[in-house]
């Protein structure tokens, strides 16, 4: 099952926008995955935070992070709506490559 929060804040001075994207599966061998990512908008530029959590069910109602990551920051300026794209763009394929990254060594033998 994917969850898909989107949340849109207007703040005095910055306005932000979070997306949490959660996958919980129905097999109990699969870890969980919650993706954050959050958009932050000042007057000259666009920054953007992302990282991703594998969850262990410990019950019914409880789980914790198997992979304590940190947030990854990219920074793009405003005024180029390309440089805005293809900032964004990269910044989704990375955070893609290192989930698929994740996954295979986790699940592929070597």
């Amino acid at each position: 099952m994917v969850i898909l929060f989107f949340y849109f804040l207007y703040t005095a001075p910055s306005n932000c926008a979070f997306i949490l994207i959660k996958f919980e599966p129905k097999v109990e061998i699969l870890p969980w995955l919650e993706i954050y990512i959050l958009f932050v908008f000042s007057k000259s530029k666009l920054t953007i935070f992302k990282k991703f959590e594998f969850k262990k069910e410990i019950n019914w109602s409880n789980r914790e992070a198997l992979n304590e990551k940190e947030w990854i920051i990219t920074h793009s300026f405003l005024k180029d709506l390309e440089e805005i794209k293809n900032v964004t763009q990269k910044s989704l394929t990375r955070l893609e490559n290192s989930i698929t990254s994740s996954l295979e060594s986790k699940f592929l033998e070597k």
